[in-house]
């Protein structure tokens, strides 16, 4: 299976089970290649973003297992990225940065 970049935005209410979301987040260390968090003072909440390398299953189980902790939301973006980065580089796709569109 493909191996895909994922984002995952976990949005932590006072009084979530932190142990059980670290020991999963542990669990799937491998396939985490970037974690920030932030913490939302004015609103009481705390926001830890993923940035996840894994085939969908690997990251759905880890997305799947977040979700049922209590206290715990999350939401996922998924990206291809092989076939972007192969019509990025034969031309098939238009920079954005090129105001008089012309393809590479």
């Amino acid at each position: 299976m493909d191996r895909r970049i994922a984002s995952i935005i976990i949005l932590i209410s006072p009084g979530a089970d932190t142990q059980r979301m670290n020991k999963v987040l542990g669990h799937h260390s491998d396939n985490i290649i970037g974690r920030m968090g932030v913490n939302l003072r004015h609103r009481n909440l705390r926001i830890i973003s993923l940035i996840v390398e894994a085939d969908t299953d690997q990251i759905g189980a880890l997305s799947g297992q977040l979700g049922l902790i209590r206290g715990i939301k999350v939401k996922t973006a998924i990206l291809k990225t092989d076939s972007h980065a192969n019509d990025l580089s034969s031309g098939k796709i238009q920079d954005p940065g090129q105001a008089n569109g012309a393809v590479h």
